[in-house]
């Protein structure tokens, strides 16, 4: 079984994707969706990278069909 570790964080522009996340979100909060796809390494391999930007992709998708019912 694979496990996936998430957080949020509140470093505020320290960053340009938490700049053009910020960007977004004034653009279109109820569709903007920031997803930070670390380094490979030992721990965070391609396909477990992968696997989880399916699931990621496959909620969307799920979220999206229930706003289009």
């Amino acid at each position: 079984m694979l496990h996936y570790f998430y957080y949020t964080t509140n470093w505020n522009f320290r960053y340009l994707c938490a700049y053009a996340y910020f960007i977004s979100l004034t653009h279109n909060r109820d569709r903007t969706l920031f997803v930070h796809v670390p380094d490979f390494d030992d721990k965070v391999t391609e396909e477990v990278m992968f696997s989880a930007l399916r699931l990621i992709i496959n909620e969307c998708i799920s979220e999206i069909a229930k706003k289009n019912e």
